[in-house]
Formats: structure tokens, C-alpha cells, sequence
């Protein structure tokens, strides 16, 4: 009897760890980049702002590239902006485990 409770019990723990998804799955990613409309060089220090979210905002590197990780599946507004440039904005609605680009070309103020 000890035999097969045993057995039982290993058998639903099995089989429900088999059916979890991993947290990654379940999760977004928000990346791109930032670059002059002009001349397509990409531009550092973009102040990038993701709302809602748990991390609001992030600046471009070098690269002009920014990432948001690890974020939950919902509609995402995400603004680009830098002194010297018009703000652009962005909308984005990924589902579980997406990871979704999102680039921004911003142009000179006068």
C-alpha cells in the first residue's frame, strides 16, 4: 500500500511539473533602438519611458539601445525623447513569452 501511494504521488508531481511553463515563457521583452531620422546614426542618452512597468524608463546607450525585461503581457506605451529631438511614442501589445522590437527614428528640432 506505502508502494503505491508512493507511486501515485510521484506520478502527479511528474506530471504536474511537466505542465508548468517556465517563467520566461509566461514573460515580455521590450528592445530596440534609437536612432537620427536623418541620418540614420543611432543616438545616445534617449531617455526611453515604458508605462506602466516596474522599470519606467532606461537611456540609451552608444548604441542607441535599450531593453526592458522580464515585463508582464499587457498594453505597454513606450516614449522616446531627447533634448534637441521630437518625442516619439510607440504602442505595443505583446502576448506571453513575445519578445517584441520597437524602434524609433527621432528628428531634429529646429
Amino acid at each position: 500500500m506505502k508502494k503505491l501511494l508512493l507511486f501515485v504521488t510521484l506520478f502527479f508531481s511528474l506530471l504536474l511539473c511537466s505542465c508548468a511553463k517556465p517563467i520566461s515563457d509566461m514573460t515580455v521583452t521590450i528592445y530596440g533602438t534609437v536612432q537620427d531620422k536623418d541620418t540614420q546614426e543611432p543616438i545616445r542618452g534617449v531617455l526611453v519611458t515604458l508605462s506602466p512597468g516596474s522599470t519606467p524608463s532606461v537611456s540609451t546607450g552608444t548604441d542607441g539601445k535599450f531593453e526592458f525585461v522580464d515585463l508582464n503581457p499587457q498594453t505597454y506605451h513606450i516614449q522616446a525623447q531627447k533634448e534637441g529631438y521630437r518625442t516619439d511614442y510607440r504602442n505595443v501589445n505583446p502576448t506571453p513569452g513575445e519578445t517584441v522590437q520597437v524602434n524609433f527614428l527621432l528628428e531634429k528640432t529646429n
